[in-house]
């Protein structure tokens, strides 16, 4: 650990934030609807419509771990597989005819492209995840 400024444990915990947003949102709505319905729904596309939240607070994330080099190759793959799920999500969408509601949102179509988008939502976990462990690592005493 080079880098262990005040700087970087700032965009670390900013990136960490920024990243666990969509996500806790997500878990509100859910529990709202819980609490009004009594029936368990959660819009597991949140985290793909706030992308631009989840892309600054990923940024963030990575500029923190290359300023202290620790954590790195997770983060990196973590950004990698995050963009990478959302574009083959939605790029699959309108390949398929989904997106312009040309076909119904049914059968193999919905699974894949619903599949990919969840497995999104996974990595975004993943990065705010590997958010806290940094923290974690940049404010832990060394003896």
């Amino acid at each position: 650990m080079e880098k262990k400024s005040g700087l970087t444990i700032f965009l670390a915990i900013a990136a960490t934030v920024l990243l666990w947003f969509p996500l806790a949102v997500m878990v509100l709505l859910a529990a709202l609807h819980l609490a009004r319905s009594g029936q368990l729904m959660a819009d597991y596309l949140i985290p793909g419509e706030l992308f631009f939240v989840v892309l600054a607070g990923a940024a963030l994330l990575l500029w923190a771990v290359l300023r202290s080099k620790i954590l790195h190759k997770p983060v990196i793959w973590g950004c990698i597989l995050a963009v990478a799920l959302l574009v083959l999500g939605q790029g699959l969408a309108v390949v398929t005819g989904l997106a312009s509601g040309a076909n119904e949102f049914a059968g193999w179509r919905a699974a894949l492209v619903s599949g990919l988008l969840i497995l999104y939502d996974l990595a975004v976990l993943f990065l705010a995840i590997t958010g806290v462990r940094l923290i974690n690592l940049l404010l832990r005493k060394q003896p």
